[in-house]
């Protein structure tokens, strides 16, 4: 009955669905609630106002994990007074919310205080498992999931009433109490497990030691260095070329430069291999400088005052992205979970973080926007690193702190180009540097107009020329036609006996 009582609280997503409850489970739930309400006190409060009084009045003056006179008496009025209902504890909950009349916080908090004391009473259920010599692992596995199930849904509940503005202060408080409980249980199953697992004592090593081998292992025979004519930086040149092709750098200490270097480098590791190692790097330098986006840009690199690192830090997430889609298209890729992989590649939103401050520092003119970055797409992230989830948590923060502040048009979005525009009118007005880089193109475009022009002035006049010169030439083809029609004219007349009479000799003749 206890299971399928928590079953029907929290609705446990490996279990059975609980949406029809019978008799006896509805009576149970009625009962334990009803003891979870008589077991509460409430807390004078003189400022608070009930909402059907007060239409405007705000509950939110009584913190999350406490109860005001009157808060207490309506809510022990409008339960169910441990009376068993022929529903399903669904409905009750919306009945009982629905009749409330001291705001919405006062049966959220209810339910979360309720749900937490059950959390807290199956944990010191659960001492009693784990305190034994012997834990039998299955059932304490299952008791542990069940447990960080519950306190999931308990967390989410407290995230909620803290949105809305409540104090939740000691609902976290006695979370983080839940949570250390059950890591002590995690740890007792982790040393139930490594008893399994138990080096062989001394004795057992001479033995092992002392048996002996009927096949003859020679080694290779080893050179010795005092004879050997190879001086020591022939060696040291020597174990460098052994070791190229393992080289790597460390990404949390390496600079911007030199992990450019490296990324682009060619050595005879397994493409296979360095795929992944290349992203894990990149990935650890940029987890390593996420801490600057929360110190307020105090944390700088030595990098940072380098003219070229922001077309370096483009190069690097471009290398990042390549090398992504090719470890995509790689078959034996199962070691990553691809969700994962994703979300650790939707962390190089660190990089454009890392821009953005620079660019406030040399164009303060940016600080007037806002970034064109949703915090709460991070939400979809899947990680399972500690530095992943903390620079994730990093970048929301500084991305919602910094929208927050400036409150302005999201600069350089896709969907909405006009504060982009309007940013580079104003950029270009306030700097000289632009009005001077403009001068020059108005400059260099008059000057390539004239040239232009000047080439189509050239061509008119050589086609000027040309038709002058062809007139010409016409005129004396013209000329010479009509003296060769007066010299034939004057052969004729002097020579009429060389005319031809018959027609062949007129078509020879021709």
């Amino acid at each position: 009955m206890d299971d399928e009582h928590l079953n029907a609280v929290f609705r446990f997503k490996h279990k059975a669905r609980s949406d029809r409850q019978d008799a006896a489970l509805s009576w149970t739930l009625m009962e334990r609630f009803d003891t979870f309400v008589n077991t509460l006190e409430a807390t004078e409060l003189g400022n608070l106002s009930c909402g059907r009084l007060d239409p405007l009045a705000d509950d939110r003056v009584v913190p999350a994990a406490a109860f005001s006179v009157h808060e207490l008496e309506v809510l022990k009025e409008e339960h169910t007074g441990g009376r068993p209902r022929d529903t399903c504890w669904a409905l009750v909950k919306a009945a009982i919310e629905r009749n409330l009349c001291c705001g919405r916080g006062l049966f959220r908090k209810t339910l979360t205080l309720f749900k937490l004391s059950l959390i807290q009473s199956e944990i010191a259920r659960a001492e009693d498992v784990f305190s034994t010599d012997s834990i039998d692992l299955k059932r304490g596995c299952d008791l542990v999931d069940d447990l960080f199930f519950m306190l999931q849904v308990v967390v989410q509940h407290v995230i909620e009433l803290l949105g809305d503005g409540y104090d939740v202060a000691s609902l976290q408080e006695q979370c983080a109490d839940s949570r250390a409980s059950i890591d002590g249980f995690v740890g007792a199953l982790n040393l139930q497990t490594a008893k399994q697992y138990v080096l062989p004592e001394f004795t057992a090593l001479q033995q092992l030691n002392g048996l002996s081998c009927g096949v003859e292992i020679l080694s290779p025979k080893r050179d010795n260095e005092s004879s050997s004519s190879e001086s020591i930086e022939d060696r040291r040149r020597r174990a460098l070329v052994n070791l190229k092709p393992c080289q790597f750098v460390g990404g949390a200490s390496c600079s911007l430069e030199n992990l450019l270097l490296w990324v682009r480098s060619d050595n005879a590791a397994p493409q296979s291999y360095k795929r992944i190692l290349t992203l894990r790097t990149i990935e650890a330098f940029l987890f390593a400088r996420s801490p600057a986006l929360v110190d307020g840009g105090n944390v700088q690199q030595a990098e940072d005052g380098d003219e070229l690192f922001v077309a370096n830090m483009q190069s690097l997430v471009t290398h990042y992205q390549k090398i992504a889609d090719e470890w995509r298209q790689y078959p034996q890729r199962t070691s990553v979970l691809s969700a994962e992989q994703r979300s650790r590649q939707l962390l190089m939103w660190i990089a454009f973080c890392l821009v953005h401050q620079k660019c406030l520092h040399e164009f303060p003119l940016c600080s007037e926007y806002n970034i064109a970055l949703e915090w709460k797409d991070l939400k979809v992230a899947v990680l399972s690193d500690r530095a992943a989830v903390e620079a994730l948590q990093r970048v929301a923060q500084y991305v919602r702190g910094w929208n927050l502040k400036t409150g302005g048009a999201r600069l350089f979005h896709l969907t909405d180009q006009e504060p982009t525009f309007s940013f580079a009118w104003k950029f270009a007005e306030g700097n000289p540097s632009m009005e001077e880089r403009y001068n020059q193109e108005v400059e260099a475009w008059k000057a390539h107009v004239q040239s232009e022009w000047s080439e189509i002035e050239a061509k008119k006049e050589r086609a000027d020329n040309l038709r002058a010169d062809k007139t010409r030439l016409n005129e004396d083809l013209r000329s010479h036609h009509n003296d060769l029609a007066l010299e034939e004219g004057r052969l004729l007349l002097a020579y009429p006996s060389s005319l031809p009479t018959e027609p062949s000799q007129v078509a020879t003749a021709r």
